[in-house]
């Protein structure tokens, strides 16, 4: 039901997303964009795009507390699997989307842009991070790749904003279940 892209560049991370809330056979579009900035003061912001349920986007957009930030030469990864996981986990069971089934937690699938790079959190609070500096999560996430390694293997013809929105529209073009608007964000470094 969605399709999130990502950009990060070491600097700078664009990321995008579309407007489909779906149910079996039936799809909305929806006025509440799938990717958001999240502000605390005194820390870099946040961007968090996410698929699996609009309850869970909420529960981590609105009334959520994030962990501070480490210190820039701290283990970011490191942060973002204990501090960060253990942040989510918490919001998530206290907004009641938390799912345990036979011991295992399940949540839902975003990503997060954070200092100039991209996280994919796997609805198993995994935290991923893939080396080619681009990634897209929900149903739409391979057509989105296939336009963001075209598009970024042409000389560098596309700005990311504009490679975003083209791998959107591809996953618009080929799945049911994606639908525009799309919601792009910029997170800009230092």
């Amino acid at each position: 039901m969605t399709c999130i892209v990502g950009i990060a560049d070491g600097r700078n991370v664009w990321m995008g997303g579309d407007a489909a809330g779906s149910s079996g056979h039936r799809i909305d579009v929806r006025s509440h964009p799938k990717v958001f900035r999240l502000r605390k003061h005194g820390q870099d912001d946040i961007l968090i795009g996410y698929t699996s349920s609009f309850r869970m986007g909420q529960a981590l957009q609105y009334g959520w507390d994030f962990p501070d930030l480490p210190s820039p030469r701290a283990d970011l990864m490191q942060w973002m699997c204990t501090d960060f996981i253990d942040s989510v986990r918490e919001r998530l069971g206290a907004a009641g989307f938390k799912k345990t089934d036979n011991g295992e937690e399940r949540g839902g699938m975003f990503m997060v842009g954070l200092r100039g790079r991209l996280f994919t959190i796997d609805s198993d609070f995994q935290v991923g991070e893939v080396v080619d500096g681009y990634n897209a999560i929900g149903c739409g996430d391979d057509l989105a790749r296939g336009s963001l390694f075209s598009t970024g293997h042409g000389g560098g013809e596309f700005k990311p904003t504009e490679r975003v929105e083209c791998a959107l529209a591809a996953a618009t073009h080929w799945s049911a279940w994606v639908r525009p608007p799309f919601t792009v964000e910029i997170l800009k470094g230092e």
